[in-house]
């Protein structure tokens, strides 16, 4: 009788609390993290409009259409393109499609970004734009030629720079991500644990979730003596991978 009894009780409870859950609405847990790794900064040199139909696009990308591509993307900064404009003219240098390498290097210190762009936008068909870009990264001398079209009509110009400028450029830092880590590897096993430090602290601030960077990091600290952050990022290896 008692075992029934608790029965009933039970069920009158379960009952009872799946009727307060309807009642009362479950306000849904966010898990976005804001981002805290290295921001990347890119300047983008004044766009080249090779016709006259591509002169609005030109305007309706510099004065709106980059800032809100950029806008979600807490990983990027877009430097203002007025003051970028202003410097590519102090630079003396007149066509953003003839710039060298050591052009672009010098036109990064003067901008202080980590990555460069330079480009034109030619009237293809219909209401359809080509945009030609190259991609100079400050950080590893990288360089990424990118082509896309942009639509006439805004939503579907912003739709195409999410895809095809943003998501190359994700691609682009990735790759040189892999880049810099791998030179930080070639320093820690030929001994040389400063650059090694150094090379790791740049690849795990754009990339966190580097597989390993954590034991590297924490290896290279104790070999340089520093033993409370080497037990720090051993720790922190060891929750990743146990």
């Amino acid at each position: 009788m008692n075992k029934w009894f608790l029965i009933v009780i039970a069920a009158t409870l379960v009952l009872a609390s799946c009727t307060a859950n309807r009642a009362v609405p479950q306000t849904p847990t966010t898990t976005n993290e804001p981002y805290t790794g290295i921001t990347t900064k890119v300047a983008i040199l004044p766009l080249k409009a090779m016709d006259s139909q591509s002169r609005y696009i030109e305007k309706m990308l510099s004065v709106r259409d980059l800032n809100h591509a950029f806008a979600s993307h807490p990983q990027y900064e877009l430097l203002d393109m007025e003051e970028v404009a202003a410097q590519f003219k102090l630079s003396g240098y007149k066509d953003v499609d003839a710039l060298e390498v050591e052009e672009m290097k010098e036109l990064v210190e003067m901008t202080s970004s980590d990555v460069l762009a330079t480009g034109n936008i030619t009237s293809s068909r219909g209401d359809s734009y080509s945009i030609n870009l190259k991609l100079f990264s400050a950080r590893t001398s990288e360089l990424k030629q990118l082509n896309f079209s942009v639509s006439k009509f805004k939503q579907d110009r912003w739709a195409n720079l999410e895809t095809s400028l943003i998501g190359e450029l994700d691609k682009f830092i990735s790759n040189e991500v892999d880049k810099i880590y791998n030179i930080a590897i070639n320093y820690y096993s030929s001994g040389n644990y400063v650059e090694a430090e150094k090379s790791l602290k740049v690849a795990m601030g754009l990339n966190p979730e580097l597989k390993d960077a954590n034991y590297y990091l924490g290896a290279s600290y104790s070999m340089l003596g520093k033993q409370n952050d080497a037990i720090e990022y051993l720790n922190k290896s060891l929750v990743k991978d146990p």
